[in-house]
C-alpha cells in the first residue's frame, strides 16, 4: 500500500496518503465529517486518549491557511497508484502578482520537467495555453496528441496541484472540467 508522506519546501507543504477518498471533497474541506477505515484501531487510540471521533484536521489547516490569506488547500486524488495528496501553498496570490515568488522558488520548466521525466518543451507550451481555463480536449488538441487520457496521465496530472489546478474539484470527472495555472504556474511562464 505505502506509507503516508510529507514533504516540505520553502513555498509548499505536500502531504501524500495511500488509498482513495471514503468522504467527498466538499465534506473533507468542511471537517466534522468521518467514515473510518478500522473502526477497532480508531476505537483503541480514543480509548488511550491520542485519537478522536470526529473527522477534523482538514478544516483546521484550511482556518489556518485563510487566516494567513494563503491559497485554498488543493486536494489531488490519484488513481494508480491510489494516492490522496493535499498541496498547501504557503504563499499569497499577490505576492506572485508583485514578483515576491522569484526565481528561487519558481523554477524553470525544463527542471520541472527533469523531475518529472516528461518533455518540458510540451509542459511550457501546457502553461502558456493554460493561462485561461482549458479542457482536456482543447489541451490535447493544441498539442497534437489524440489520445488526452494518455496525455492526462503523463502530462497534466503530476501538474496538478503545484503548477495546474481543476476548476471544479470537487468534481474532478465532470465534461465541464477545465485546467489553469496556478500562482506558481504563471510565475514561471
Amino acid at each position: 500500500m505505502g506509507n503516508v508522506v510529507v514533504d516540505g519546501w520553502v513555498d509548499r507543504i505536500v502531504i501524500s496518503n495511500p488509498g482513495s477518498m471514503l468522504v467527498s471533497v466538499s465534506e473533507f474541506y468542511e471537517g466534522q465529517h468521518s467514515v473510518c477505515r478500522n473502526p477497532l484501531l480508531q476505537k483503541m487510540f480514543v480509548f488511550i486518549g491520542v485519537g478522536e471521533k470526529a473527522g477534523s484536521g482538514a478544516d483546521v489547516i484550511v482556518k489556518g491557511w485563510e487566516d494567513q490569506k494563503w491559497a485554498k488547500p488543493v486536494l489531488n486524488e490519484h488513481i494508480e497508484p491510489e494516492r490522496v495528496e493535499m498541496v498547501m501553498e504557503m504563499f499569497k496570490g499577490e505576492d506572485v502578482e508583485s514578483g515576491f515568488i522569484g526565481k528561487e522558488l519558481a523554477r524553470s520548466w525544463q527542471g520541472v520537467g527533469k523531475e518529472l521525466g516528461v518533455d518540458f518543451q510540451i509542459l511550457e507550451r501546457i502553461a502558456n495555453y493554460c493561462k485561461e481555463p482549458k479542457s482536456l480536449a482543447e489541451i490535447a488538441r493544441h498539442l497534437g496528441l489524440s489520445d488526452r487520457y494518455k496525455m492526462k496521465k503523463k502530462y497534466i496530472d503530476p501538474l496538478l496541484g503545484r503548477y495546474l489546478e481543476m476548476t471544479l474539484p470537487e468534481t474532478p470527472n465532470s465534461p465541464a472540467q477545465r485546467y489553469v495555472m496556478t500562482g506558481v504556474g504563471r510565475a514561471m511562464v
